[in-house]
C-alpha cells in the first residue's frame, strides 16, 4: 500500500513536539485519513504557521494523541506492506512518526518503508 502522508506539528524539536494534524493519502490521491489531535500540554506552537488551534482540532472531531496510537495499530493489522512517502520524509515528518511509535509502544514493522520525495525535487 502506497501511503502519502504529512504531519503539522506543535514544533520543530522533534524531542518535544506533538502531531497536531496527519493527514494521510492514498495512491488513488483520495483521503484515507485526516486526523486532528489535542497537544497532551495544549501547545499549539506557531499558530500562525499551521494555523491550528483548539478551535480548529474541536471543529474537526479532533481525538488525544492516545487515541492516534489506535488508529495506527488498526494499520498495523493490516499486515501488507506500507510505503510511506512524505516531502522532507528522512529529516522531519519520519523521525515525528517513529517518536510517536516508541512512546506509544508501537513496534513498526519491517514491512514499513518510509520514502523521501524532497531529494527527487
Amino acid at each position: 500500500m502506497l501511503l502519502y502522508y504529512d504531519l503539522e506539528t506543535s514544533g520543530l524539536d522533534i524531542e518535544t513536539i506533538s502531531i497536531l494534524q496527519i493527514c494521510i493519502l492514498k495512491e488513488d490521491s483520495s483521503i484515507y485519513k485526516n486526523i486532528y489531535m489535542y497537544p497532551p500540554d495544549n501547545e499549539y506552537g506557531p499558530t500562525h504557521i499551521h494555523n491550528i488551534n483548539v478551535s480548529v482540532v474541536e471543529a474537526n472531531n479532533g481525538i488525544r494523541q492516545e487515541e492516534l496510537r489506535n488508529e495506527i495499530i488498526e494499520l498495523l493489522e493490516s499486515k501488507e506492506k506500507i510505503y510511506w512517502v512524505a516531502y522532507n520524509n528522512f529529516c522531519f515528518d519520519q523521525l515525528v512518526f517513529e517518536k510517536f511509535c516508541v512512546k506509544n509502544n508501537i513496534v513498526i514493522p519491517t514491512t514499513w518503508y518510509f520514502i523521501d520525495i524532497y531529494p527527487a525535487i
